[in-house]
Order: C-alpha cells, then structure tokens, then sequence
C-alpha cells in the first residue's frame, strides 16, 4: 500500500514524491492518486469542471510519458500544460483523464499512458 501525500504540497512537489514513492521495477507506476491530483491541477488551471464522460461521443488525446525515474518529472509538467492549452482552444466543456502504467495487470513498464477525453461547446 502507498503513502498518502498531504494534499497541502504544490504539484510540483507532489511529482517529485511519486516519482521517488510509485516505483515498481525501476520505473513508476502512478497510483490511482496521481490521476486525481492532475484533474484537480486541470481544473485549477482551465476553470474546467472534470465529469464522467464514459458513454458520450468526445474527443480523446494521448500521450505517452517516460515512466524512467527523474524524467516522469518534467515529462509530467510539460504533458499537463499542453493538455491545459488544447482543452482552451479546443474549447472544451468538461474532461475526465487516465493517467497509467498498466493495462489489463499488463505493466508497460517504460511508459505512462496520459490520455484526456473531452466534450466541447457546439
């Protein structure tokens, strides 16, 4: 079972501590905690709301994150702003994201997955 990190450190500091807590064969593997910590960093930044888009027809953008430790880091910031700046200029109504290393128990081992599907204003 994982540390729980206070909610109180910046984002920042949050990344630094999974990529030293998350580690599972050299490489990271967010716990469920990371994903909701980067929605609520997303919704700070946009003024977005995150929903459970499951189901609807929404546009999807992924990509991939270097899982290596140090290199999570600010692969992670850099992956966040952009998702930032596309859901602005797509003009997104709300968003719901997956940010993982594993798929069906499958570990990918050097990569995070971070995907982000939205609505828009028609």
């Amino acid at each position: 079972m994982s540390e729980s990190i206070p909610d109180n450190i910046s984002f920042d500091e949050f990344l630094v501590t999974v990529n030293a807590r998350d580690i599972k064969d050299g490489n990271i593997v967010p716990e469920p905690d990371v994903a909701a910590r980067l929605t609520q960093e997303i919704e700070k930044r946009t003024g977005l709301t995150s929903a459970n888009l499951s189901g609807q027809k929404v546009f999807e953008e992924k990509g991939w994150i270097s899982a290596t430790p140090g290199q999570f880091v600010m692969e992670t910031q850099v992956a966040l702003a952009t998702v930032c700046r596309l859901l602005a200029q797509q003009k997104a109504k709300s968003f719901d994201v997956a940010f993982h290393n594993r798929q069906d128990h499958l570990n990918w081992g050097d990569k995070v997955l971070f995907a982000v599907r939205y609505d828009r204003i028609a």
